[in-house]
């Protein structure tokens, strides 16, 4: 299974990918996104790269078949079950802008014979991935 990880640090990329093979009980198999990586690792370098990542993923990478986003909280408030309910977006909330820009760049995605859209899994880790 070929899956893209995206973190803010190389070193959480990789934490993140021993997380997602312990879950689903396998290796999984890189996919670089080397070419697309901001210099300066950052919240807002994950969230300027998530639409050209979504784009590459989709467009590029036939045999891509997950991404998993993972961002620190670092304090900015945590999603609640109201971020959930119609009008509950919270600007503040990195779970929720993540999930906003996946949308929209999937909204606009044209559809590709016999692929899917990539699968997702976002995760706001609290307070950072190394806690």
């Amino acid at each position: 299974m070929k899956v893209a990880i995206l973190g803010e640090s190389p070193a959480d990329e990789t934490a993140i990918r021993i997380l997602v093979d312990g879950i689903l009980s396998k290796q999984t198999q890189p996919i670089s996104l080397s070419s697309l990586r901001a210099r300066v690792p950052s919240v807002d370098a994950v969230f300027r790269t998530l639409p050209a990542v979504l784009r590459e993923l989709h467009y590029n990478q036939p045999d891509a078949e997950a991404l998993v986003v993972v961002v620190d909280s670092d304090y900015s408030p945590l999603h609640q079950p109201t971020h959930e309910q119609l009008g509950g977006f919270e600007r503040k909330c990195r779970l929720c802008k993540m999930r906003q820009i996946v949308a929209q760049v999937q909204s606009q995605l044209r559809p590709l014979s016999g692929r899917p859209l990539i699968k997702t899994a976002l995760g706001l880790a609290v307070p950072t991935v190394e806690a």
